[in-house]
Protein backbone atom coordinates (compact mmCIF):
# COMPACT_ATOMS: atom_id res chain seq x y z
CA UNK A 1 0.00 0.00 0.00
CA UNK A 2 2.94 2.55 0.50
CA UNK A 3 4.55 1.69 -2.57
CA UNK A 4 0.96 2.70 -4.44
CA UNK A 5 0.82 5.45 -2.73
CA UNK A 6 4.48 6.87 -3.03
CA UNK A 7 3.92 6.09 -7.08
CA UNK A 8 0.74 7.92 -7.12
CA UNK A 9 2.55 11.23 -5.04
CA UNK A 10 5.93 10.52 -7.72
CA UNK A 11 3.67 11.06 -10.74
CA UNK A 12 1.71 13.54 -9.23
CA UNK A 13 4.93 15.78 -8.31
CA UNK A 14 6.10 15.23 -12.19
CA UNK A 15 2.70 16.01 -13.63
CA UNK A 16 3.01 19.17 -11.75
CA UNK A 17 6.27 19.97 -13.14
CA UNK A 18 5.38 19.91 -17.01
CA UNK A 19 3.47 22.60 -18.66
CA UNK A 20 -0.21 22.05 -19.47
CA UNK A 21 -0.59 23.92 -22.39
CA UNK A 22 2.23 25.44 -24.55
CA UNK A 23 1.41 29.49 -24.61
CA UNK A 24 2.12 31.35 -28.40
CA UNK A 25 3.15 34.71 -28.10
CA UNK A 26 2.17 34.82 -32.01
CA UNK A 27 -0.81 38.05 -32.43
CA UNK A 28 -3.90 36.72 -33.42
CA UNK A 29 -4.87 40.40 -35.17
CA UNK A 30 -2.71 41.95 -37.87
CA UNK A 31 -3.82 45.22 -39.21
CA UNK A 32 -2.11 47.04 -42.16
CA UNK A 33 -0.97 50.80 -41.40
CA UNK A 34 -0.95 52.89 -44.47
CA UNK A 35 1.64 55.71 -44.20
CA UNK A 36 2.18 58.21 -46.86
CA UNK A 37 5.34 59.97 -46.51
CA UNK A 38 5.39 63.54 -49.00
CA UNK A 39 8.05 66.20 -48.96
CA UNK A 40 6.13 67.98 -46.44
CA UNK A 41 4.09 65.65 -43.80
CA UNK A 42 3.79 62.20 -42.67
CA UNK A 43 0.03 60.68 -42.81
CA UNK A 44 -0.55 57.83 -40.43
CA UNK A 45 -3.59 55.84 -40.66
CA UNK A 46 -4.74 54.63 -38.36
CA UNK A 47 -1.97 56.28 -36.10
CA UNK A 48 -2.60 53.93 -33.35
CA UNK A 49 -2.75 49.74 -32.61
CA UNK A 50 -4.20 47.42 -29.81
CA UNK A 51 -1.10 45.69 -27.70
CA UNK A 52 -1.39 42.32 -28.92
CA UNK A 53 -1.80 43.44 -32.65
CA UNK A 54 1.09 41.90 -35.28
CA UNK A 55 1.04 45.72 -37.55
CA UNK A 56 2.43 45.86 -41.14
CA UNK A 57 3.33 49.48 -41.42
CA UNK A 58 3.26 50.07 -45.68
CA UNK A 59 5.12 53.02 -46.12
CA UNK A 60 4.92 54.79 -49.10
CA UNK A 61 6.59 57.77 -50.60
CA UNK A 62 4.45 60.09 -52.46
CA UNK A 63 6.87 63.00 -52.56
CA UNK A 64 9.39 63.91 -55.42
CA UNK A 65 12.39 63.29 -53.03
CA UNK A 66 13.85 60.29 -51.68
CA UNK A 67 13.17 59.41 -48.01
CA UNK A 68 13.94 56.77 -45.66
CA UNK A 69 11.52 56.20 -42.09
CA UNK A 70 12.34 54.75 -38.90
CA UNK A 71 9.07 53.84 -36.74
CA UNK A 72 9.59 52.81 -33.18
CA UNK A 73 13.16 51.88 -34.02
CA UNK A 74 13.12 49.62 -37.20
CA UNK A 75 13.73 51.49 -40.20
CA UNK A 76 12.83 51.74 -44.15
CA UNK A 77 15.37 51.42 -46.83
CA UNK A 78 15.68 54.53 -48.94
CA UNK A 79 12.89 55.10 -50.75
CA UNK A 80 12.72 56.56 -54.46
CA UNK A 81 9.97 58.43 -55.38
CA UNK A 82 6.85 55.99 -55.62
CA UNK A 83 8.55 53.36 -54.13
CA UNK A 84 6.81 50.81 -51.08
CA UNK A 85 8.04 49.29 -48.53
CA UNK A 86 6.65 47.40 -45.36
CA UNK A 87 8.19 47.02 -42.08
CA UNK A 88 6.55 44.44 -39.61
CA UNK A 89 6.34 44.34 -36.12
CA UNK A 90 4.31 43.13 -33.36
CA UNK A 91 2.87 45.27 -30.44
CA UNK A 92 3.82 44.10 -27.56
CA UNK A 93 4.13 47.11 -25.18
CA UNK A 94 1.38 49.86 -24.36
CA UNK A 95 2.71 53.25 -24.83
CA UNK A 96 4.09 56.25 -27.42
CA UNK A 97 6.68 54.81 -30.02
CA UNK A 98 8.27 57.84 -32.17
CA UNK A 99 8.13 57.54 -36.03
CA UNK A 100 10.16 60.19 -37.51
CA UNK A 101 11.63 60.65 -41.34
CA UNK A 102 15.59 60.57 -41.18
CA UNK A 103 16.13 61.72 -44.89
CA UNK A 104 15.17 64.74 -46.25
CA UNK A 105 13.12 65.64 -43.82
CA UNK A 106 11.10 69.16 -43.87
CA UNK A 107 10.48 69.59 -40.14
CA UNK A 108 7.80 69.02 -37.61
CA UNK A 109 5.53 67.13 -39.52
CA UNK A 110 8.06 64.71 -40.63
CA UNK A 111 7.91 63.16 -36.92
CA UNK A 112 5.51 61.75 -34.67
CA UNK A 113 3.98 59.02 -32.11
CA UNK A 114 2.67 56.06 -32.77
CA UNK A 115 0.19 54.40 -29.75
CA UNK A 116 -0.30 51.50 -28.46
CA UNK A 117 -3.12 51.11 -26.26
Amino acid sequence: MSRTLLCAFALAAAAALVPSATATTAPTVTVKIQVQVSDTAVKMTPPRGRRGWGADFVVRNVGRKPHKMVIGGLSTRLLKPGARAVVRAILEERGRFPYRVTVNAAGPKHKGWFIVY
